[in-house]
């Protein structure tokens, strides 16, 4: 994979508690941006949609990242991804073929869920 091919600007953002900010001593949860990333977003074909047999609202795609901008100790399963104004979801983290340690596959899919911002 060459270095260009990572270009699209992604957030990985991670769901916290803090205090809600009407001063009521309430909790919230939000989500923070931890760490940004430049990463290669590949859709499913449509075929792979057609193939499946159902009319889906979630498209299914993979992300791919450098494991060296990734902090370390990430737990992906409290984290989402935001891309160009749009939001995916983490299924799970799949580590390359090669080495095992170069590159980083999210599987992810984007459409199903409505996250809830407080901003």
């Amino acid at each position: 994979m060459q270095s260009g091919n990572l270009n699209q600007y992604i957030e990985v953002q991670q769901k916290m508690i803090q205090q809600a900010p009407d001063k009521s001593g309430d909790r919230e949860e939000v989500w923070v941006s931890i760490f940004p990333i430049y990463g290669h977003i590949t859709d499913s074909s449509v075929r792979d949609l057609i193939a499946a047999g159902k009319e889906q609202s979630a498209v299914a795609c993979r992300i791919l990242v450098r494991q060296s901008d990734v902090l370390p100790g990430t737990d992906w399963t409290k984290c989402r991804l935001i891309c160009e104004g749009l939001y995916y979801r983490i299924i799970r983290p799949l580590r390359d073929n090669k080495t095992g340690n170069e590159y980083l596959t999210l599987a992810c899919e984007q459409g199903v869920y409505k996250w809830q911002d407080s901003n």
